[in-house]
């Protein structure tokens, strides 16, 4: 699956693998973002990270969206991290350590047995 694919469409379906590599590089991301902007200054800070949290919510919500597909389920089901102090902490070992549905399901091919392009 192209990366454009897997970071900004909310159809199909991903693997924990990229859901932790997208997650990952999005919280290294985040915080060297954090550090710079608030290096350059307090007003220089807000505006970069207005701007940059725009496309990570965007990504964030859409492997969200994609690894619930991949377990069969809604992709409304991101809407548990809404829960207060523990929906976010189920939500992520749910989407990072459950595993998917084997084979094919309603919202695509099986991740792990897609062959690589």
């Amino acid at each position: 699956m192209p990366l454009s694919k897997v970071l900004f469409s909310f159809q199909g379906r991903i693997g924990r693998g990229t859901f932790w590599a997208v997650w990952l590089s999005m919280m290294v991301l985040s915080l060297i973002v954090g550090l710079v902007g608030g290096a350059a200054g307090e007003d220089a800070a807000t505006v970069v990270l207005v701007v940059f949290m725009i496309p990570l919510v965007w990504v964030g919500l859409a492997i969200q969206v994609k690894r619930w597909q991949d377990m069969g389920r809604s992709g409304l089901m991101i809407l548990i991290g809404f829960i207060p102090f523990i929906g976010l902490l189920i939500a992520l070992v749910w989407l990072g350590c459950i595993k998917g549905t084997t084979g094919p399901n309603k919202y695509g091919d099986d991740p792990l047995q897609t062959p690589a392009v």
